[in-house]
């Protein structure tokens, strides 16, 4: 399960596990599931500054020549929609999920190990997808 760290509060906050991709246009987008079940996809619309401050990064990797699509992560993201509420483990399994699927395009001989999640970068449902890797 994820931990818990303090806030600034003191009261405690669950970790979250997001995903920034970045296009080849420079577009970026974050993806996260939610305890919700949801799985939320931000467009060009997202203010980083709510996420970077309690992030850390935790990997990195750049798709642009392996073939990975915006398509091919929102297909895996629609795969992944639940409308129950789901633990702390499946939202980042989630992230390390969709972290290695690009690296799986990127990299086919590396596998991501115990922990390690990225987030990939992406354009247009046609663009090409890189990978950066947040915590």
């Amino acid at each position: 399960s994820a931990a818990a760290e303090p806030t600034r509060s003191g009261k405690t906050q669950e970790h979250r596990y997001w995903l920034l991709l970045e296009t080849e246009r420079d577009n970026l987008i974050v993806t996260e599931k939610l305890r919700s079940g949801q799985v939320a996809w931000h467009e060009n619309s997202v203010d980083l500054a709510n996420y970077a401050p309690h992030s850390r990064a935790v990997g990195s990797v750049s798709c642009a020549r392996a073939g990975i699509t915006v398509g091919d992560m929102k297909k895996h993201r629609s795969d992944h929609a639940s409308s129950s509420s789901t633990s702390a483990a499946e939202c980042k399994r989630y992230a390390e999920e969709v972290y290695s699927r690009a690296w799986a395009f990127a990299s086919p001989q590396w596998q991501p190990g115990p922990g390690e999640a990225c987030a990939p970068t992406a354009d247009t449902d046609s663009g090409a997808v890189s990978a950066k890797a947040v915590h």
